[in-house]
């Protein structure tokens, strides 16, 4: 009779143990902690994968635009003094002065805010340098035409051909337009035939822009586009700036 109660006595606990085990299994269960565990790996590896949206992003950082290998078509490239027509514009260059001095031009017409290497007389006082071009623009058609007269750019070309961006839009015009408001400034109207002769101003900086001070510089007339294909563009036109 004993042995038995006592068989009997050791299966309740058995039983018991099993039960409690289960129970605490079920409990971590619960709490989150298993899933925790299992997901440690999956935290770490989506740490260090890159989304699918900025994997195909289109942002290029700046300095790909000076780096993008980008040539001009032989025949595109003319002698200093060519006229150029443009979108019914007839552009020639007449002046080219480079210069780090901004000397007796109209300090008010200097548009060189953030520039880090001006005085407080408009002189560059870094290794960038002026480039003022003297432009007569016509214009060609039997219509009167609205145009912009920044939309002319200086680069450089190698002895290879190949293009380089020198710096930003025109920092300086001379006449400014004072028929509209203060974002039309390089702005003009020219009635049939019509001309006019501005002088623009750009800066040019080897050192940020990556170009040789050996290559000649070029006033690209065609397109508006920074950094892009269309610097070597079937159209454009590249008319040689000297002094």
């Amino acid at each position: 009779m004993k042995r038995i109660l006592i068989i009997s006595m050791c299966t309740l606990l058995c039983l018991h143990l099993a039960g409690c085990a289960e129970k605490s299994n079920h409990g971590i269960k619960e709490s989150g902690l298993i899933q925790e565990k299992e997901n440690v790996g999956t935290a770490a590896t989506e740490e260090n994968t890159i989304p699918m949206e900025e994997e195909n992003s289109t942002y290029v950082a700046a300095d790909v635009f000076y780096d993008e290998v980008q040539y001009a078509m032989e025949e595109n490239i003319l002698e200093a003094g060519a006229e150029v027509i443009y979108d019914n514009i007839a552009y020639q260059v007449l002046e080219t002065e480079i210069t780090n001095e901004f000397g007796n031009r109209k300090k008010e017409n200097l548009d060189d805010v953030g520039h880090l290497y001006t005085d407080e007389n408009g002189n560059l006082t870094g290794d960038d340098k002026y480039v003022f071009v003297k432009v007569r623009f016509t214009n060609t058609s039997d219509e009167e035409k609205e145009f912009y007269r920044n939309v002319g750019r200086v680069v450089a070309i190698n002895q290879e051909r190949r293009i380089f961006l020198t710096g930003v839009d025109a920092v300086y015009m001379d006449p400014l337009w004072t028929e509209g408001g203060p974002t039309a400034v390089y702005h003009y109207v020219l009635k049939p035939n019509e001309s006019v002769e501005s002088e623009l101003g750009y800066i040019i900086s080897p050192s940020e822009y990556r170009f040789s001070v050996s290559d000649d510089l070029y006033y690209l007339i065609g397109t508006r586009e920074i950094g892009t294909s269309n610097l070597g563009g079937l159209y454009n036109r590249y008319v040689k700036l000297e002094e």
